[in-house]
């Protein structure tokens, strides 16, 4: 009879690990947020700041974190930004002069908690994060960790296309 509870008991356990295992795969291909991302304009000239917004909506049926933290000029890093010009190459993330360089940027740490079906919105101008040199369409895409670690993956948003035009004439020194 012992015998025959310790292999009810295992065979029991072994079941409960497998679906755990079951339930972890599942969960990276059922996303809790969507990333939708937009421009406030398609056609901007060089020089002039890019505004974008991405809204991220729970498509959940829980709470889920948002927390994130951004420094003062807008750059929110909880998203990692893939800027790329036209024949795909990845633009240069930009690089602020200071004179302390070793020094880390301000900013502030947002605690966050969004509820099933919300959405909450965050708007930034991306040439505070990548350098736009040169008149030309670039396609941008943003993306965010789906749980705590990398290994959870990425929910990626749409990918847009800005057309930086040539300065105005009257802009350009004479």
């Amino acid at each position: 009879m012992a015998k025959f509870m310790k292999v009810l008991i295992f065979t029991a356990m072994t079941f409960a690990v497998s679906s755990s295992v079951a339930v972890a795969q599942e969960k990276p291909e059922s996303p809790a947020f969507t990333l939708t991302l937009s421009a406030k304009t398609a056609k901007v000239d060089l020089g002039k700041d890019i505004w974008i917004t991405i809204v991220m909506t729970n498509i959940s049926e829980q709470v889920i974190d948002c927390s994130f933290w951004a420094e003062h000029n807008g750059v929110n890093h909880a998203y990692k930004y893939d800027v790329r010009d036209e024949q795909g190459n990845m633009t240069e993330k930009r690089v602020l002069s200071r004179s302390h360089p070793e020094i880390a940027p301000s900013g502030a740490s947002y605690s966050c908690k969004l509820e099933a079906g919300k959405s909450n919105k965050w708007e930034l101008a991306i040439n505070d994060v990548h350098q736009f040199d040169h008149p030309g369409d670039y396609t941008i895409q943003v993306s965010r960790l789906a749980g705590v670690k990398p290994a959870d993956g990425y929910i990626k948003s749409n990918t847009i296309t800005v057309t930086l035009l040539p300065k105005p004439e009257a802009d350009e020194p004479k």
